[in-house]
């Protein structure tokens, strides 16, 4: 992915207020991170949306589909070494 189309995406950041709650949440409430880190950490969310949609349309496109189910986004995160399945399943 060229920079500009990067740069493009990144218009569409995360609420700070969330991503410092989902930090709490993994890391204790008792544990301080700078805005600095928060904003690397929504960065690197934001870079991990694009790969895993885009991994996903690669995929899709594989199995000759023209939609991009759940079942390709599963697949492009078991094969990314995530695999919790509490977490992962629509509700």
């Amino acid at each position: 992915m060229n920079e500009s189309k990067f740069g493009e995406l990144a218009k569409f950041l995360y609420p700070s207020s969330a991503i410092s709650r989902i930090v709490k949440l993994s890391m204790g409430s008792n544990c301080r991170i700078s805005r600095d880190a928060l904003d690397m950490i929504n960065r690197c969310s934001i870079l991990f949306s694009i790969y895993i949609a885009s991994m996903a349309v690669s995929e899709s496109q594989d199995n000759k589909r023209v939609i991009v189910n759940y079942t390709f986004v599963n697949k492009v995160l078991e094969t990314s070494g995530f695999h919790s399945r509490d977490i992962l399943t629509p509700q």
